[in-house]
């Protein structure tokens, strides 16, 4: 991340110099802050002790071209897109700021750890504004959204092909492949899919005997499989 911020802030500053006069140049350096990523999922299996109607902690990393300070800056953000569900409850940690020293930091939002996010997807769109201290920054980067589950994440490894391979992504499937593996880590041993991996292999031996032995179900009321025990298999749920 640290080597994709430096190629940004290059490629920033190249487009910058370039439309800008000679008396501009030396100002542009210390005006430009933005969110680092458009999309922030976060889950409070993240911070799993932290108990229902507590509060949650979501990090979004900002990024600045600029050169490092002597004293804090404040950076300016609004909420541009409330969450949908009235339920879902939060509050950004002012003042959002760049630390002295530092050309990234992080902006804090509170989060409500509320049960409807069970069930509910949510999200909270964010923008950066001018302030004293800067101008907003790369425009793709200009917003970022939070999105809210209080879920297991879908790992990058579990994508398409994997699922020929460990059947559908579930909550209660990854549930189960953490009790079983510890982790939420990738069980190939190399980065492409195969039948004749062994580790993934036995993964998958170790994951259904685990739900055999514990009779693990669906509820009643899973839109997909109700009262089945769930499967790692050929695209199964």
């Amino acid at each position: 991340m640290r080597k994709l911020s430096y190629m940004l802030l290059t490629a920033f500053a190249f487009i910058t110099m370039a439309s800008c006069s000679d008396s501009e140049i030396d100002s542009w350096q210390s005006k430009y802050v933005w969110f680092t990523d458009t999309l922030v999922n976060f889950s409070n299996m993240q911070q799993p002790d932290v108990a229902e109607g507590g509060t949650l902690v979501a990090a979004i990393p900002l990024t600045v071209a600029a050169d490092v300070s002597d004293k804090d800056r404040i950076v300016n953000v609004e909420v541009m897109g409330q969450p949908k569900d009235s339920r879902t409850k939060f509050e950004v940690q002012n003042p959002v700021k760049i630390r002295a020293g530092r050309f990234v930091d992080t902006m804090y939002v509170n989060v409500v750890n509320s049960k409807h996010l069970d069930q509910v997807y949510d999200s909270i769109t964010f923008r950066v504004l001018p302030s004293e201290d800067f101008e907003p920054g790369l425009f793709a980067y200009q917003k970022t959204t939070l999105c809210l589950h209080n879920g297991y994440n879908r790992p990058d490894w579990w994508d398409t092909r994997g699922e020929m391979y460990m059947g559908y992504f579930t909550q209660l499937k990854m549930e189960i492949f953490v009790k079983v593996m510890g982790n939420t880590d990738d069980p190939r041993t190399e980065s492409y899919w195969s039948g004749s991996d062994l580790a993934l292999q036995y993964c998958i031996f170790m994951l259904n005997d685990y739900v055999k032995q514990n009779d693990i179900r669906y509820p009643d009321d899973d839109p997909n499989a109700p009262g089945q025990q769930p499967m790692f298999d050929f695209w199964s749920y």
